[in-house]
């Protein structure tokens, strides 16, 4: 946290910037298959006992047969790990995922009318003692000869807490 001194006001927070991980540069796809994929430009180094707030924009096509299935991949053990998701499928519906208050093993779907949508992702992890990467994966919730696309574009940012 940072305040700076405003002769007017006094003190005023500031809140720290994010840092921009890295920004997709090129669309990466996925067609018949419901393997998870890593999006490499999507991933954030993690060091032992680090802690770390990750906020992910993912702009994305899918198939309304294929959805997008994603899951956010953490070393083993984080001592900490919280997941909220809101994502705007290509007909403008808007859902909420659950909070994930542990990482678990099973990927989060995002239920999809035919083309583009948005997910937004916040992430906080509190690592253990594993130095690692944490990642973001997606493929396709349903095999589907419709490619489910991460669109260039999509991003990262995060910042130490």
């Amino acid at each position: 946290m940072s305040l700076t001194i405003n002769g007017n006001f006094g003190a005023v927070y500031q809140p720290d910037a994010f840092v921009a991980g890295n920004i997709v540069d090129a669309d990466q796809s996925v067609t018949s298959s419901t393997t998870l994929v890593t999006v490499p430009q999507l991933t954030v180094p993690i060091g032992i006992n680090e802690r770390i707030i990750l906020r992910y924009t993912i702009q994305f096509n899918a198939g309304a047969t294929g959805d997008l299935k994603y899951f956010v991949d953490a070393p083993s053990s984080p001592t900490l790990f919280r997941q909220a998701a809101l994502s705007i499928d290509p007909a403008g519906a808007v859902a909420g995922g659950a909070i994930l208050t542990a990482e678990s093993n099973t990927a989060s779907v995002v239920s999809t009318s035919a083309g583009g949508g948005l997910l937004l992702l916040n992430v906080i992890v509190a690592n253990g003692s594993t130095q690692g990467q944490v990642t973001f994966q997606f493929a396709q919730n349903s095999s589907d000869s419709t490619a489910t696309i991460v669109r260039a574009g999509s991003l990262v940012e995060y910042r130490n807490f």
